[in-house]
């Protein structure tokens, strides 16, 4: 091999490593800035240490609307513009109501969302899930709470804790910002952990 040829295979050698580390590089960037588009849960509710607990974005609030309902809000729903929320509701009601998680979800749809015939559809069948490594059930609707208001995608979980009390987490976000807002939504739910 001449040394012409050798100062050409080092330099696409040399090219190649370029082209090679500018692609992890890139990748490596994309994967940094993902990372930090996810919310961070710094603020957590333990308001009720032998209840529930559970984290939420700094720039949420919360609000406890009567005894055992919390409703939790972001930036956008607290300035009275479309945004995301979620309802957790602690009910004994419907422990002693209804005999089986089924049952107590069926009667809070139709006492709840299902009520006014017509605004809200099931879009995704009941199926299991989890709250805390709790089994849970969980129902997907979209509708609109007034003729005149946004379309809504809600989410509707409930779970079982150990003395029997039956929580439900309802989120609600605008069918138009779903994809950006569900994440943020998913992640404050995931952290929710019944304690009773």
């Amino acid at each position: 091999m001449t040394r012409r040829q050798a100062r050409l295979r080092r330099r696409r050698v040399l090219l190649i490593a370029a082209v090679v580390g500018a692609a992890l590089l890139t990748a490596l960037a994309l994967i940094q800035s993902q990372a930090a588009g996810r919310t961070a849960l710094t603020n957590s509710f333990e308001l009720s240490p032998n209840t529930l607990r559970f984290d939420y974005p700094q720039d949420w609030q919360y609000s406890i609307l009567e005894t055992n309902l919390i409703f939790l809000a972001s930036p956008e729903v607290l300035r009275q513009e479309p945004g995301a929320s979620l309802i957790i509701q602690r009910s004994q009601r419907l422990m002693v109501e209804t005999d089986s998680l089924e049952a107590a979800l069926e009667t809070y749809l139709r006492r709840g969302p299902l009520l006014n015939e017509g605004r809200w559809t099931i879009t995704e069948a009941v199926q299991p899930a989890q709250i805390g490594g709790r089994a849970a059930l969980r129902v997907v609707l979209e509708g609109r709470e007034r003729e005149e208001a946004a379309m809504l995608v809600s989410t509707i979980t409930a779970a079982r804790a150990d003395n029997g009390t039956i929580y439900v987490l309802a989120s609600s976000a605008p069918l138009d910002q779903k994809a950006a807002l569900q994440p943020t939504i998913d992640a404050i739910v995931a952290s929710v952990t019944i304690l009773e």
